[in-house]
């Protein structure tokens, strides 16, 4: 899944996918497994055993 969020920081969006309800097993629950952000500083990408501050290699 893409998300575009502009306005949020790429430390704010790693706090929150840390704390937050995509902590944990959340991503691994569902049809979604990975969350790309385009953040006003960058890309976060989002999988269900960590979070990284940059796009996947396939994009």
């Amino acid at each position: 899944m893409y998300v575009d969020a502009k306005n949020m920081s790429s430390e704010q969006l790693i706090k929150f996918a840390q704390n937050g309800p995509l902590s944990g097993n959340a991503l691994q629950q569902g049809v979604i497994n990975q969350v790309i952000v385009k953040t006003k500083d960058g890309f976060v990408t989002i999988n269900p055993k960590s979070v990284i501050n940059s796009k996947p290699k396939e994009w």
